[in-house]
């Protein structure tokens, strides 16, 4: 989830909707208005770094985010072909907040 936020006079933190955004990285690119769900080609551990760069109402903000990469359990246990089945990793990019100013 991609998101942009302002902080207003009283130092609330205030979500923008509808700013715009470029999202690029090495291998492709997109444009979107947030809040928006980007879906992207998944490469595992070798999912590039994706940039963000949005813009409202004057304002600019950027912000990067890299894969992350965890390890899934079987849902009974152990895993890694012990007790119940195999664990296997899981990779994919965590939720993006841009602060514009």
């Amino acid at each position: 989830m991609v998101r942009a936020f302002v902080v207003d006079a009283a130092g609330r933190r205030r979500e923008v909707i509808a700013a715009q955004c470029d999202v690029s990285s090495e291998l492709y690119s997109a444009r979107l208005a947030t809040p928006a769900r980007l879906v992207v080609p998944n490469l595992g551990s070798r999912s590039p770094p994706l940039a963000f760069e949005c813009r409202a109402s004057g304002l600019r903000g950027e912000a990067e985010s890299a894969v992350a990469t965890h390890w899934r359990a079987h849902p009974f246990g152990y895993g890694a072909y012990g007790w119940e089945g195999p664990s296997h990793p899981v990779s994919d990019y965590p939720d993006v907040a841009v602060d514009l100013r």
